[in-house]
């Protein structure tokens, strides 16, 4: 699924960081004037590999993210969990 977010009030960038800090009218033009698109990603699916270099940034809008490494065992190790608002 792609969308288009063209204002403030549809932007998922701009509502989630204005739920952590106060935008300016410029930096809200700024943010509007980057390329978007919502894409769905399935449960257990990698979003960046390590050692990959993403060329983009993500924001998770719904659900649940990790950061892992595979043991020996090809097991799943959980680093970390992002902190949600």
């Amino acid at each position: 699924m792609v969308s288009s977010f063209n204002s403030s009030t549809n932007n998922p960038i701009i509502r989630k960081l204005q739920t952590v800090l106060s935008l300016s009218d410029e930096e809200r033009a700024a943010i509007l004037a980057l390329p978007l698109d919502q894409r769905e990603v399935r449960a257990r699916q990698e979003i960046v590999r390590e050692g990959d270099r993403p060329t983009r940034s993500f924001v998770i809008l719904e659900g649940v993210a990790c950061a892992f490494k595979l043991t020996g065992e090809a097991k799943r190790q959980i680093l970390g969990i992002p902190h949600r608002r």
